[in-house]
């Protein structure tokens, strides 16, 4: 299948003309290995990306597969058919295609057309393609009078890159993306997505000192189950773009919920031992997440646990047990009212395509206790 036509802009450098072409290739043959027909895979990328001069860079080209296939991607090739002007035209770069990114050094000033085919093979070891799906975008480069380093960031409460979100059917997923500019003459110009069909983004608005936020969301029909990729990049008053965060939306997957905690009310100071019980079976994570102890009246946190790495952070092993107990070595002050927060992904569903999260915990009241005098215990 085959799309073609003559609407490039005409600032790109070194295209050999206008015109561009679009190039899709699937067998709709059923599979040996799975019974069906190929799903091919999925990109969801922003049509324009913002590079600055004088720096080094990594374009992460974000996919996903329905049949979770290994996925590579490539330049689309001129004697193939499959990218028209804009072949090679992004000189200097260099695509590394089992992660799907591409590197770069902005060393000139102008607009370059990106051309790339994404293919999906039944294993790694595989060098036949089951399918070929082309995106094609532009990439400009800019001079700015910022430092490399300095550019803007994603805070919490964002989801933080290769997050996976369970959304199960008939649901609708509210979630915040908060960036923070990278000093107090700069500020958040816009906060751009790449998102499925359906999402709807608020307006940006300021969050606090430095930092700005939309709020999305995203209610999914039948024809989106599975995986689908959400994007978002921040985009600066000096025209320099954050890092891009990817994560993965599973339509049709709920997350491990949590149902109670313990302890809540009157503790005493030396209390060690906290509970976490979820409605369903769950992982340790895999990547570095908190579990915080804070003073109610100023927020600070007194003390954390990361529970991705502590041993004093006790996952279930049988098959049904569904608590995590964190152990602690902290002395609260009596008197003293807190509160616990959680990062998102404490546990991990065990779901095929990726590991579905658990939600975070961050209310002030949620998991709220108080601190009594250590001697009442000796009173009975």
């Amino acid at each position: 299948m085959c799309f073609q036509g003559n609407a490039w802009i005409s600032s790109i450098v070194g295209v050999r003309g206008s015109d561009w072409i679009l190039r899709t290739t699937a067998s709709l043959a059923k599979r040996n290995d799975t019974g069906k027909i190929n799903s091919s895979p999925k990109s969801v990328m922003q049509p324009i990306v913002r590079l600055q001069l004088g720096c080094n860079h990594t374009i992460p080209v974000p996919v996903s597969d329905p049949d979770k296939d290994d996925v590579r991607c490539r330049w689309a090739i001129s004697n193939k058919a499959e990218c028209g002007g804009i072949c090679n035209s992004f000189k200097g770069a260099e695509m590394h295609e089992r992660e799907c990114t591409i590197s770069y050094s902005a060393k000139h000033i102008g607009w370059y057309g990106v051309a790339v085919q994404i293919e999906d093979f039944n294993s790694t070891e595989s060098l036949e393609s089951l399918s070929s799906v082309p995106l094609q975008f532009l990439v400009v480069v800019f001079s700015s009078n910022t430092t490399c380093a300095s550019k803007s960031t994603f805070v919490e409460p964002t989801r933080v890159d290769g997050s996976c979100i369970g959304i199960p059917f008939n649901t609708t997923y509210f979630d915040q993306i908060v960036s923070r500019s990278s000093s107090q003459t700069i500020s958040i110009r816009e906060i751009q997505t790449s998102s499925p069909q359906g999402m709807i983004k608020s307006g940006l608005d300021m969050y606090a000192n430095r930092e700005w936020y939309v709020n999305i969301s995203w209610t999914p029909v039948i024809g989106q189950a599975g995986p689908n990729i959400f994007c978002y990049t921040a985009l600066d008053s000096n025209e320099a773009n954050s890092n891009k965060i990817c994560v993965k939306l599973l339509v049709g997957v709920s997350p491990p919920d949590i149902i109670d905690v313990q302890p809540v009310g009157d503790i005493y100071p030396n209390h060690n031992k906290w509970t976490i019980i979820f409605d369903k079976q769950f992982e340790r994570p895999n990547r570095t997440t908190f579990i915080y102890f804070k003073e109610r009246d100023t927020d600070a946190v007194v003390h954390k646990v990361d529970i991705s790495t502590s041993r004093n952070a006790q996952f279930p092993q049988g098959a049904i047990r569904k608590t995590l107990t964190v152990q602690t070595n902290f002395v609260f002050k009596e008197k003293n009212h807190y509160y616990v927060n959680l990062d998102p992904g404490a546990g991990r569903g065990k779901t095929d395509y990726c590991k579905v999260e658990s939600p975070p915990i961050r209310s002030h009241t949620f998991w709220s206790f108080r601190i009594i005098n250590k001697y009442k215990q000796y009173l009975y």
